[in-house]
Formats: structure tokens, C-alpha cells, sequence
């Protein structure tokens, strides 16, 4: 009798949980939807579509005919800017670790426990929230090929700088330049990772003969490496 009654008991109880936990998969997925839906409509969606219409001759005007890997033949034999611009892509993903790196060596000097970090702070963040027009109007004075202040600065050492937006060789580093400048942003990020280091990991690599360089590598960026793709 007891055991029956034990039985039920826990048959009851599993029950119980099972219906809980469908309820919080439930609550999760309602939660998830707007995300969900977005992504399949606004990214997914035409992902989907732009994969199936490059097997197709489209130009908007007149229905779509479908024309194989014709497209991908033409594109990689007869057209002059597909590699152009693979060149171009593969020269700008140089700005992705300058700006990564960039923005963890500001934040590593503005986790020191210094007088007015706060100020300092809130210097290098406001470049990545100036709003884009702001700072296009500002990047395009900076680099004014004739009054401009970074040609200025070359000349102050005798050089002569390019026209640097309108050249096809200075263009791709001024862009990178002008990417560094929202590198603010990324160093909240870096700075939150920062702060959640504890400090007795440094104190035992220090008690373990680790120099600074040793306690960078060995501490801080393997405790970082989960906020590296969130930049």
C-alpha cells in the first residue's frame, strides 16, 4: 500500500514538473518570437531568396529565367570588379583586430584604479555614440586633402598626403581610420569583461614568478575569449 502510494506520489509529482517545464519552454519560445520572426522575414528571407535568384537572369523589370551557374561563371572568368572587390574586402578585414585591439588596450588602461577614470571613460565613449552624419562631416574635414587636419599633420614632418577619399590606394586605410573611432564602444564591452576577472588570479600568477606580459596571456585573455565575438 505505502509503495502504491509512494508511486503515485512521484508519477503525480513528474507530472507536475512536466507540465512546468512545457510552460517555461512555452513562456521561452512566446519570449523569443519577435526575434524569431524578424530573422526569418527581414535576414533569413532574403538570404533564401538572394541564393535562388543568382541561379536566375533577373533584373527586376522582367520575370526571372533561370540561367544555372551561368551567373557564377560569368562572375568569376569575365568580370573585372568580382575580384577588385574581393581584394578590397580581404584589405578592410585588417580594421576588425586593429579595432579590437585598439579598443582592449583602452580599456585595460581605464580598468586601472586611477583619479578621474570615470572622466576618462566617458571621453573615449562618446566618439561611438556621435551620430553618423556628425562624424562623417568631421572624417571628411580631417581628411581634406587641402586644409585637412591629417595632411596637416604630414606636413609638419615633410611629407605630402594623398587625397585621402577620393585616391583609390589612401581610401581603404582612411576607412579603416574612421572605423577606430567608434572603438568606444568596444571597450565597454572589454572593460565589463575586465572587471569580472578576479583579482587572486593575477595575485597567484604574480606569487608564480608571471610578469606582466606572462599575466595578460595566460590570465586575461583566456577569462576574455567569451567577449571576443560580442565586439
Amino acid at each position: 500500500m505505502g509503495n502504491e502510494t509512494g508511486r503515485d506520489g512521484a508519477a503525480a509529482l513528474e507530472g507536475t514538473l512536466s507540465r512546468y517545464f512545457r510552460s517555461q519552454w512555452r513562456g521561452g519560445w512566446i519570449c523569443a518570437s519577435p526575434w524569431i520572426i524578424g530573422f526569418i522575414v527581414l535576414t533569413g528571407g532574403p538570404i533564401l531568396f538572394s541564393v535562388v535568384i543568382s541561379f536566375c537572369d533577373y533584373d527586376i523589370l522582367n520575370p526571372a529565367r533561370f540561367v544555372g551557374f551561368a551567373n557564377y561563371r560569368w562572375m568569376f572568368s569575365h568580370d573585372p570588379l568580382f575580384w577588385r572587390s574581393i581584394g578590397n574586402t580581404a584589405f578592410m578585414i585588417i580594421g576588425i583586430p586593429l579595432g579590437m585591439a585598439l579598443s582592449l588596450g583602452i580599456a585595460l588602461l581605464l580598468n586601472l584604479e586611477i583619479r578621474g577614470v570615470a572622466v576618462w571613460r566617458t571621453f573615449f565613449y562618446l566618439p561611438s555614440i556621435v551620430p553618423a552624419v556628425a562624424a562623417s562631416i568631421l572624417w571628411i574635414w580631417i581628411f581634406n586633402p587641402n586644409a585637412g587636419l591629417m595632411n596637416a599633420f604630414l606636413a609638419s614632418f615633410g611629407l605630402h598626403g594623398p587625397n585621402w577619399l577620393q585616391d583609390e590606394h589612401a581610401s581603404k586605410p582612411a576607412l579603416i581610420l574612421m572605423g577606430l573611432w567608434g572603438a568606444g564602444g568596444g571597450m565597454i564591452v572589454w572593460l565589463a569583461g575586465l572587471k569580472g576577472i578576479s583579482e587572486s588570479y593575477y595575485e597567484a600568477a604574480a606569487l608564480d614568478g608571471a610578469n606582466a606580459w606572462q599575466r595578460f596571456r595566460h590570465v586575461t585573455l583566456p577569462l576574455l575569449s567569451p567577449y571576443i565575438f560580442s565586439i
